[in-house]
């Protein structure tokens, strides 16, 4: 995080950086916005051994991982099923209503609704929290 002077907000995180690893290596960040409450999420991709799945992460506004989102503050989407589809993440919002995750899974649009809390919503797509469209 940058300060108003842009120079690194040492108060955040290590020195004003922040680095979370996520599954087995090449973890890409793609969006990121602050909630209602001030904390921040951020969205991407994560190689699980054998191809992508779409990843989204809560810090607080000091920038610690958030462990009442998901448990951890990770939350990973595997939409493609197993390790034959490709899941990438690229735009994260914050809404009254959960956190929308949109993103590509087999060459489709996806979008996923989640709970403040960082799991599904199972009321939102077709009752397991997402809705694709090819």
């Amino acid at each position: 995080r940058f300060d108003a002077g842009g120079e690194l907000d040492t108060d955040f995180g290590t020195g004003g950086i922040v680095t979370t690893p996520i599954l087995a290596a090449n973890d890409y960040a793609h969006d990121v916005t602050i909630d209602g409450s001030g904390n921040i999420l951020v969205v991407g991709s994560t190689f699980n051994g054998s191809n992508y799945d779409a990843a989204i992460v809560r810090y607080t506004a000091s920038g610690q991982l958030d462990t009442t989102f998901s448990g951890d503050g990770i939350a990973v989407l595997n939409i493609g099923g197993g390790n034959g589809g490709v899941d990438f993440g690229h735009d994260v919002v914050a809404t009254a209503s959960g956190i929308l995750v949109s993103g590509t899974t087999g060459g489709n649009f996806f979008v996923a609704r989640y709970t403040s809390a960082g799991v599904l919503d199972l009321t939102f797509g077709g009752g397991d929290g997402i809705a694709t469209t090819s």
